[in-house]
C-alpha cells in the first residue's frame, strides 16, 4: 500500500498553499479602499479557495495496491465408466491406483489448489471409483472445467481414462478451450470391444394425460456388424413397445423413436433396454430408466339444470369428444354440492328455471368470476333471469313460446367454422325461447342471428359478451337435439351441431392473457 503522506505530496501542498498566498497578495496587497479587517479576511478565503482548487488539479493520484496470492489450481479428473472399470490389463491393480491418485492429491495439496472431478454420463466433484457409468461424456468435463475456472490460475489437468466416448463431441476438440498443460493417464483398453448400449433417451419428463409423447433414442454398437438387437421399452414392469434394430457396421449408431401413450396420472417409470448380443463385453450399460410425470390437464365443464332434457346429452357429448375436457352434469340440487372453482366453463341450462332458479349455484358461480354460458328455454324463468345478470334483459313476457330459426352472421371472427357446413343450417328445426323483447346492455358478437319465418333479423340468437374480462355466452332457444336428428338423416352432412358446441366451450372456458 502506498503512503498517502509522502515527501513529495508534502512539498506539492506546500506549493499549492505558496501559488494561493501570491495569487491573494496580488489581488488584495496593494488595495487600499478595503477595511483591514475585511482584506484580511478576503485574503484568507481567497487562499483557501486556491490552495484547495489546485491541490486537486495537481496533487498526485492516491494509489492502493493490494495482493492476494492464489495457489495454481491442479485439476485431478477420473473416468468413471463402465468401459473403465470392467476392462482391467495385465498387472494393472486397481486399488493401488486409486490408493496413488489420493496419495497424488494429498502431495499435491501442500502447493497447490486441488479440484477432483469423477466423470462417466454426468461429471461430479471428487473422486469415485464405484465404475458405474453407464456413458462417457469427457467432452462435458472439458465444458465444465471451461466454465468454473474461467480466468483462474490453472496449473494442469491431469485426466485418468481410456479415451472412449459416447456422449458428447470428441473432447480433443474441446481442450484448447483450456489454457493450461493436459497431461493424460492411460486407462482400461483403448480398442473397442464388441458391445451394445443405450447411448442416450431424449424425452419431455411432464407429459399430459392421454397425449401421445416420443422417447428419441439412441442405441451404440461396437464391433457388432451383422447382429440383430431388440430394442423394447417397459412401463412399470411391463413391456409396452419392442423392435428389432440390425446392426450394419461396426461402429453403429441409430436414433429409434417410440411413440407412448400417457394414460395414467403421476410419475412412471420407463426402462429402455436392449438385448444382448454374443460375447458382448459388458450388459450394464445395456438399459436405461427415465422417470415421466403425467398430469391431468383437462378443463373441467359444469352442465347444471334444473331436469334431464335431450340438449343436455347432445352438449355433453360434442364437448367430450375433445379429450382435454371433462363434463359434469348436476341435475336439481345436486348443484348446491358443487365447488365452482374447479371448473372453467358452467353452462346454465335453462337456469334460472320456473321450479328452481339455482340462486345459490349462480351466485357462487360469479364469485368464483367463472365464464358462463347461459341457455335459456321453454322454462327459463325470465324474471329471475333478469335479477341474476345485467348483460341481458326481457320485457314483456308473458310466458308464450316463440320459434326461431338460426342463420349465421357474416361479421363473425371469434372463431372459425365451415362455410359450406354452415348452409345446413337451412335444414335445421326451430329452436324454442320464451315470447319477449330482448334488450343486450353493451356490446356483444354474435355467432348465430334469428330468423322469424323467412324473416333474417339482427336479434342474435346465439352471442358473446365481455364482462369485464369474464366471458359470457348465450343460446335463445331449446332444442339443438333435434339439429342432431337433422344431421344424422344425410351421412354426408358435416357435424356442425358438434362443431358449434365444441368451438363455443373453448372459446368460453379459455382465458385471455
Amino acid at each position: 500500500m502506498g503512503n498517502f503522506f509522502t515527501a513529495t505530496s508534502i512539498f506539492t501542498f506546500l506549493a499549492c498553499l505558496l501559488l494561493g498566498g501570491l495569487y491573494a497578495w496580488v489581488l488584495y496587497g496593494s488595495n487600499k479602499s478595503l477595511n483591514q479587517n475585511l482584506k484580511y479576511a478576503l485574503a484568507a478565503l481567497r487562499i483557501l479557495v486556491v490552495t484547495t482548487i489546485t491541490w486537486l488539479l495537481f496533487a498526485p493520484l492516491v494509489k492502493r495496491i493490494s495482493y492476494t496470492p492464489e495457489k495454481p489450481i491442479i485439476v485431478l479428473a477420473h473416468d468413471n465408466s463402465i468401459s473403465v472399470a470392467e476392462i482391467e490389463p495385465a498387472s494393472f491393480n486397481k486399488s493401488k491406483y486409486q490408493a496413488d491418485l489420493r496419495k497424488l492429491t494429498d502431495q499435491l495439496s501442500s502447493k497447490y489448489e486441488v479440484k477432483t472431478y469423477s466423470f462417466s454420463d454426468s461429471v461430479k466433484t471428487g473422486l469415485d471409483f464405484s465404475g458405474k457409468g453407464k456413458l462417457s461424456n469427457a467432452s462435458g468435463l472439458i465444458n465444465q472445467l471451461n466454465d468454473e475456472l474461467l480466468n483462474r490460475n490453472v496449473g494442469a489437468v491431469i485426466i485418468a481414462s481410456d479415451g472412449i466416448y459416447n456422449r458428447g463431441g470428441n473432447p480433443l476438440y474441446e481442450l484448447n478451450k483450456i489454457k493450461a498443460p493436459v497431461y493424460t493417464v492411460a486407462m482400461g483398453d483403448t480398442i473397442a470391444k464388441r458391445d451394445v448400449l443405450i447411448a442416450n433417451v431424449n424425452y419431455n419428463n411432464l407429459v399430459y394425460l392421454d397425449n401421445e409423447f416420443t422417447l428419441d433414442i439412441q442405441v451404440q454398437a461396437f464391433e457388432s456388424k451383422g447382429e440383430t438387437t431388440q430394442l423394447s421399452v417397459s412401463e412399470n414392469g411391463a413391456k409396452v413397445k419392442q423392435q428389432d434394430v440390425a446392426i450394419n457396421a461396426n461402429s453403429f449408431v441409430q436414433n429409434v423413436q417410440i411413440k407412448l401413450n400417457a394414460n395414467k396420472i403421476g410419475v412412471q417409470k420407463y426402462t429402455v433396454n436392449v438385448s444382448s448380443v454374443k460375447n458382448e463385453i459388458t450388459t450394464k450399460n445395456n438399459s436405461q430408466t427415465i422417470f415421466v410425470e403425467v398430469i391431468d390437464a383437462r378443463q373441467k365443464v359444469l352442465i347444471a339444470a334444473a331436469a334431464p332434457h335431450p340438449d343436455i346429452a347432445t352438449l355433453k357429448q360434442a364437448i367430450e369428444l375433445n379429450k382435454h375436457y371433462e363434463v359434469t352434469v348436476a341435475l336439481g340440487d345436486e348443484s348446491n354440492t358443487i365447488d365452482p372453482t374447479k371448473y372453467s366453463l358452467a353452462i346454465l341450462y335453462q337456469l334460472p328455471g320456473n321450479t328452481n332458479v339455482a340462486a345459490s349455484l349462480i351466485g357462487k358461480l360469479q364469485e368464483a368470476k367463472i365464464s358462463l354460458w347461459y341457455i335459456l328455454g321453454a322454462q327459463s324463468n325470465v324474471g329471475a333471469f333478469n335479477q341474476v345478470q345485467k348483460s341481458l334483459s326481457f320485457s314483456r313476457a308473458n310466458g308464450a313460446i316463440q320459434e326461431v330459426f338460426p342463420y349465421p352472421d357474416p361479421n363473425f371472427t371469434s372463431f372459425n367454422l365451415d362455410a359450406a357446413a354452415l348452409k345446413q343450417l337451412n335444414d335445421y328445426d326451430p329452436l324454442q325461447m320464451p315470447f319477449a323483447n330482448l334488450s343486450i346492455n353493451g356490446n356483444y358478437t354474435a355467432a348465430l342471428n334469428q330468423r322469424i319465418g323467412k324473416i333474417n333479423t339482427q336479434t342474435p340468437l346465439l352471442f358473446f359478451i365481455d364482462d369485464n374480462g369474464k366471458k359470457m355466452g348465450f343460446l335463445i332457444g331449446e332444442g339443438i337435439w333435434k339439429w342432431k336428428l337433422e344431421e344424422a338423416k344425410n351421412e354426408q352432412s358435416f357435424p356442425l351441431v358438434n362443431e358449434l358446441i365444441s368451438k363455443t366451450v373453448q372459446y368460453l372456458s379459455v382465458k385471455d392473457d
